[in-house]
């Protein structure tokens, strides 16, 4: 029993499953069967999907901060110092 590499995300497993408890993709029979096979993709030829693009990064920092201003503006209405 040995551990391999998913050839979608690259977690560990063992040679004796069918699907990647991690990502859930379907391994190549041969995996099971303990034959040497090359999991290697051709360069360019992978879907990798950024976490997160810029724009929602943008928006995002923008919303935070603008529920802070409201949070300082809300205080500040709350508890007049003069």
């Amino acid at each position: 029993m040995a551990e391999l590499k998913c050839p979608e995300c690259g977690e560990l497993i063992w040679d004796e499953k069918r699907v990647c408890p991690a990502c859930g993709a379907q391994l190549p029979d041969a995996l099971a069967s303990g034959d040497e096979v090359s999991l290697a993709r051709p360069m360019g030829t992978g879907t990798v999907q950024p976490k997160m693009s810029r724009t929602q990064i943008v928006l995002t920092t923008l919303m935070v901060i603008f529920l802070m201003f409201l949070f300082v503006v809300r205080e500040s209405l709350m508890h007049p110092r003069f």
